[in-house]
């Protein structure tokens, strides 16, 4: 088990490293209006539970990432795909991206997640391992 040091500020520190991570609440969220006074759209944030850590006080630590509610693959062109969709793709398996998803589906979910911290910010997943040892590519997202 990792033990997490107390990072500066109010976010915890792990080492970077794949952990076992369990989607244990999905919830939207609403903003008032973003950096530039638009209405922003309304955003997700996932609480995820992170295996093999320890937040000093006996308990797994649980990171919160928000992410838009856009459903996107990457298209023809594989560009960046949503990070909504590479979401599912971990926890749910392979996704019709015509088809609707449920983000309630995610919820008692396992994947296997890259975490990566910088100093003073909140940890972030930088990518997810597929049953199959393969990654999912890289993205971008705002974690807590």
């Amino acid at each position: 088990m990792t033990v997490v040091e107390k990072g500066t500020g109010a976010a915890p520190f792990i080492e970077d490293a794949i952990y076992d991570v369990t989607c244990i609440d999905v919830e939207e969220v609403w903003f008032d209006k973003d950096n530039f006074g638009n209405p922003p759209p309304t955003k997700l944030k996932v609480h995820l539970q992170v295996h093999g850590t320890d937040d000093g006080e006996g308990n797994e630590v649980t990171i919160d990432p928000l992410m838009n509610l856009k459903w996107w693959d990457g298209g023809p062109k594989k560009t960046n795909p949503s990070t909504l969709y590479l979401y599912a793709v971990a926890f749910c398996g392979p996704q019709d991206v015509d088809a609707s998803f449920e983000t309630e589906d995610l919820r008692g979910k396992t994947a296997k997640a890259l975490i990566k911290t910088e100093e003073g910010k909140w940890p972030k997943v930088t990518e997810f391992l597929t049953a199959k040892r393969t990654t999912v590519k890289p993205m971008s997202q705002k974690a807590q």
